[in-house]
């Protein structure tokens, strides 16, 4: 709104009520305009409070209507420094356009801000000078840093379940499968075997050749059960140069062919470690778990106790010579 004062050549002209002042000359001006310059100062300095105007300006329609405009904008201001975008301001003009531009600039840094949250990391900004580089830096550095932290969580739960000399499965992860596998063999019937494996005299290759050199030979042994089983198997290094594979869905029968052709087949390998070969052997127990369609869950100590019967199988076949695979059934 455009407001026009009544001031002509530094003379204010005002109706009857204002004759007193006018009669004073130029020193009831000064006073005039220094009592209009302390409203405006107490509208600007308490915009929510109410202002009464002295009876000789409160007809004055053109300044009080640019005082309610003075609080308006004021307090629009307010609430924007307080973090309030929802207020409305019907002033028009240069000053009040730009605060209107600034609450349409908040609330879009606002969505923004809550993209980001919701992982959406391409958001950027140019409208608001060095708080838009700040926020773009901000976003950049969010995005690289939660990259670092899904890259070290997946280092850390492959840590969790894999053998870090061989790359296998671990024990813990063997434990958590079994249970799985013999709670689904349970409730659908049907078998699961399991295969006790162990390096047959691998002491000798230590004492022969040096820890780094038994290292290579697990590492090679890992490799070779792991191409001689099948994609839906489970390999583990149960521990020490002990290996476990899951077979589900299969009989005793097919376990102790699975084993018998890998046993053979390594007889005859040569695992190269440096300048040298090395033979090496291996004894196999196997056990077969039959599910009886129950509905009742296993826990690790079922699981205990086909690893303890499988391992029994594995004693009995050291046993009796090594190089040889028994079946718990058998004993």
């Amino acid at each position: 709104m455009h407001h026009q004062f009544p001031f002509e050549h530094g003379l204010y002209t005002e109706n009857k009520e204002t004759a007193p002042l006018e009669s004073a000359g130029n020193n009831g001006n000064y006073a005039i305009v220094s009592e209009i310059a302390d409203i405006f100062r107490h509208a600007l300095t308490y915009p929510d409070k109410d202002i009464i105007l002295p009876s000789s300006l409160r007809e004055n329609a053109d300044l009080t209507s640019l005082l309610n405009d003075l609080k308006d904008i004021s307090l629009f201001a307010l609430s924007l420094a307080n973090g309030d975008t929802s207020k409305e301001l019907r002033v028009k003009g240069f000053m009040a356009g730009a605060l209107k531009t600034l609450r349409s600039h908040l609330r879009h840094m606002t969505w923004q801000t809550k993209q980001v949250t919701e992982g959406d990391y391409s958001q950027q900004m140019d409208f608001l000078g060095e708080f838009s580089e700040a926020f773009n830096a901000m976003v950049v550095q969010l995005e690289e840093t939660r990259t670092k932290l899904l890259e070290s969580e997946q280092k850390y739960r492959l840590l969790a379940v894999t053998d870090p000399l061989t790359g296998l499965f671990n024990r813990r992860s063997f434990f958590d499968s079994a249970r799985k596998e013999l709670n689904r063999t349970e409730r659908r019937g049907g078998s699961v075997s399991f295969l006790m494996i162990d390096a047959d005299h691998f002491k000798n290759i230590n004492d022969a050749h040096g820890h780094a050199c038994g290292d290579i030979v697990l590492r090679a042994l890992g490799l070779f059960i792991s191409d001689s089983i099948r994609e839906e198997d489970l390999l583990a290094r149960y521990g020490g140069e002990e290996f476990v594979v899951i077979l589900p869905d299969t009989s005793e029968k097919e376990a102790v062919h699975v084993a018998e052709r890998m046993r053979e087949s390594l007889s005859n390998t040569k695992i190269p470690i440096g300048p040298c070969e090395v033979n090496i052997a291996i004894s196999i127990g196997v056990y077969e778990y039959k599910g009886q369609g129950q509905t009742a869950k296993l826990c690790d100590k079922d699981v205990d106790q086909v690893v303890c019967n499988a391992d029994k199988a594995l004693y009995k076949a050291k046993e009796s010579g090594r190089n040889m695979v028994c079946s718990f059934s058998l004993l």
